[in-house]
């Protein structure tokens, strides 16, 4: 299988950190009562969240999620609190170096 490698930058780092990935609508976390309408309807269509499609690549394994540490800094984030939700932390440069050569990139 190919390897793959998510990188958070700014505020969907944030969104991570904070746990809002399991909420269908990350912008919805601040608003209980959609967040509540939003979960139901992907509930009832067994549509997953971003925090369970990442749980379900971690247990199947070749999967890298990066932390961008420019976005740490400017976030305010410790790799203290960033680290239990990735797997690699790294500057642009370092994130681009381990993607060389990769038919896809994705980053949120």
């Amino acid at each position: 299988g190919k390897s793959v490698h998510l990188a958070f930058y700014m505020e969907a780092l944030a969104a991570l950190v904070r746990g809002e990935l399991a909420s269908p609508d990350p912008s919805a976390a601040a608003d209980p009562p959609m967040e509540a309408e939003l979960l139901a309807g992907m509930e009832r269509v067994g549509a997953p969240t971003a925090a369970n499609i990442l749980q379900k690549a971690r247990e199947i394994g070749g999967i890298e999620l990066w932390a961008c540490t420019a976005s740490m800094q400017f976030l305010r984030l410790t790799p203290a609190q960033v680290e239990p939700h990735v797997t690699r932390l790294g500057g642009l440069a370092a994130i681009l170096e381990a993607t060389i050569g990769a038919a896809t990139t994705v980053t949120f």
